[in-house]
């Protein structure tokens, strides 16, 4: 059998307010994941960052716990002193292991802090303000290079890229140095040796026209690769440290603490010589307000027609104003400590065709009680795309956590691993064995654990070495719970209904349409009751053992599910969606409705759900 989505193409569908280049440019630069100036511009000062953005203030996992009143009262201003900028810059400059590792959590501004410190506070700021040009930057992205592990040459590659870019920055070539070796015929790695080789001569003998005295290697997200990946480039940087040939002044590795942990505890040599700085997570209070009145201080230096920045200011203010609640109560759970998720979100929401249609709606009823729940919802998911776009990075798609489908039952791993979390298995071994006792296979339950884990639902806690790694989760239960949370919401199930891959037969049945279309009601409440008769059967199937052909491993399933108090989804999605219907219904808000149409729906809510 196989299996399709009725939509997956994600077309952008900005509004007219953000339509104009520098309108979302601004948002942009306020609501992107690295909100600090283009990395060619360099160096900056803090007053170049759009709305002065960058947050230095940062709290302990215990100082977050403190109340507002008593934050307020301690001594230390985080967002005054950049404690953390200068504790980054005294392990820069002096003598400590090349390796420093940046660790803190997802979303704590790991790679930002590395950044700013690097091309704002050491020139403005550090012990050695005049050093700052001369260091060369090679800055290695792993997100662009997940496959080191097929085929190192290609890694060899990106870093040739990398030094090329950086000469070209300042001016030079390196070719010119390259050739004074003897390259038989062209071999990346001796290219690449003989570059590094090269570029130390130049930092231990600069002359007029060559600027380089500190070559420092920057391995970002080396995270969101797989752990022999991640041992793989450590490696080879860490190699090339070792030779008395190259001169790496610093190799900076931001990093999530248990990923470092792991690599730790593996016997992993590279990442037990280096030293640590652990970076707590930013403070985030009155966050999105000030980024509004920046946002509003900004446009009004733009030069547009007064009209036009006159409707744009009063679009961000009205939306704020309505969505603002609402994202926190049921949003921003699902980000939990993830500072960058939530700006990605928001940005992408006030970009989006439905947050306009949220501002109209809104504007024209202003003394309106009603509920804009779905709505926002609705809009945040699909965010400045035609249709909701599902990412572990922003929010995922629990019936479709793999990203494909290859079986019946992948529409349910999702949900089965989301009930063992909440059922608080806090342990790796035993989250596989009871996932592997429901039927899945293990290279996909490998799969959903890093695709929760990126998503934020636990931390992994590494115990134990070498071959007796054990790793348990730190589960984050704000987030947990607000996905099982989500799962039910009407809004939710109408846009995975939509990218979420059914059999061919269901396809047919289903209609493209879009939360913020009232002519769409009918459609789109159809689709959706197909989607649930699909998730009920497969759920169906599942729950009786269909899946198994031996009667006595049928008998035992079954007892495993009954043992691990696995609900019925379908029927509590159902039930919800049910309320949100008759809701409706008894409002009269949908009076274009034919009685046709109504009772077709009407009918079909009883068959989803028997009274």
């Amino acid at each position: 059998m196989s299996w399709t989505a009725l939509s997956s193409g994600f077309s952008e569908r900005r509004n007219s307010f953000v339509s104009l280049p520098p309108v979302a440019n601004l948002i942009s630069r306020f609501f992107a994941s690295d909100i600090l100036p283009p990395f060619s511009t360099k160096p900056f000062r803090h007053e170049d960052i759009p709305g002065n953005s960058y947050i230095a203030s940062r709290s302990t996992r215990a100082e977050a716990a403190l109340t507002n009143e008593k934050r307020s009262s301690m001594s230390v201003d985080d967002s005054v002193s950049f404690k953390y900028e200068g504790q980054l810059d005294d392990l820069f400059w002096n003598d400590y292991p090349k390796k420093l590792f940046v660790l803190g959590d997802i979303g704590s501004g790991k790679s930002t802090l590395i950044k700013y410190y690097l091309r704002c506070f050491c020139p403005n700021s550090g012990q050695h303000k005049d050093d700052f040009k001369k260091k060369l930057i090679i800055y290695l992205d792993a997100i662009d290079y997940p496959y080191v592990a097929e085929s190192a040459d290609n890694f060899y590659h990106y870093v040739k890229d990398a030094i090329e870019a950086t000469f070209k920055e300042v001016g030079l070539e390196i070719e010119p140095y390259i050739k004074k070796r003897s390259l038989h015929g062209f071999n990346i790695r001796e290219w690449v040796r003989y570059a590094l080789e090269e570029i130390s001569q130049l930092t231990h003998r600069p002359a007029p026209n060559i600027p380089f005295k500190y070559l420092v290697f920057v391995l970002d997200n080396l995270d969101q690769c797989t752990l022999d990946v991640q041992k793989n480039l450590l490696a080879i940087v860490d190699g090339w440290s070792r030779l008395r040939t190259i001169n790496i002044w610093r190799i900076i590795v931001p990093m999530w603490p248990y990923t470092h942990a792991k690599l730790k505890l593996s016997d992993f040599k590279p990442a037990r010589d280096g030293i640590e700085i652990v970076i707590p997570q930013i403070h985030t209070e009155g966050m999105f307000e000030k980024r509004k009145d920046a946002l509003a201080m900004e446009l009004e230096k733009m030069v547009l027609p007064d009209t036009e920045k006159h409707s744009i200011s009063e679009y961000f203010d009205v939306i704020h104003s309505a969505a603002i609640d609402i994202f926190h109560k049921k949003i921003a759970r699902l980000c939990g400590s993830n500072v960058r998720k939530k700006l990605l979100l928001w940005g992408d929401f006030l970009s989006g065709e439905r947050a306009q249609s949220i501002y109209y709606e809104s504007s024209s009823l202003p003394t309106s009680r009603r509920s804009f729940d779905y709505a926002i919802l609705d809009a945040v998911l699909c965010g400045c795309c035609e249709s909701f776009r599902a990412d572990p990075q922003k929010i995922l798609n629990i019936f479709n956590v793999l990203g494909v489908r290859s079986s019946d039952y992948d529409i349910l791993i999702g949900l089965h691993g989301l009930w063992l979390l909440h059922q608080k298995t806090t342990d790796e071994i035993d989250f596989q064995y009871k996932m592997l006792g429901l039927g899945y296979a293990k290279e996909k339950i490998v799969g959903l654990e890093r695709r929760f884990a990126i998503a934020g639902l636990f931390y992994e806690v590494p115990t134990g070495s070498g071959h007796q790694l054990f790793i348990s989760y730190n589960l984050c239960d704000e987030v947990i719970t607000a996905f099982l949370d989500l799962i039910f919401e009407p809004a939710y199930v109408d846009n995975a209904a939509l990218v979420t891959p059914v059999d061919l037969e269901t396809v047919k049945s289903l209609r493209m349409t879009r939360g913020d279309r009232p002519e769409l009601f009918y459609p789109r409440a159809m689709t959706t009751f197909c989607f649930l008769d699909h998730l009920k059967a497969c759920e169906d199937r599942f729950l009786h053992g269909v899946h198994i052909s031996d009667a006595d491993l049928e008998k035992e399933h079954k007892q495993k599910l009954r043992a691990l108090c696995v609900p019925s989804f379908s029927a509590g999605i159902a039930k919800k969606y049910k309320q949100r219907i008759r809701a409706i219904q008894d409002s009269g808000l949908l009076r274009h409705m034919s009685t046709i149409q109504w009772n077709e729906i009407l009918s079909r809510l009883a068959s989803i759900d028997p009274e």
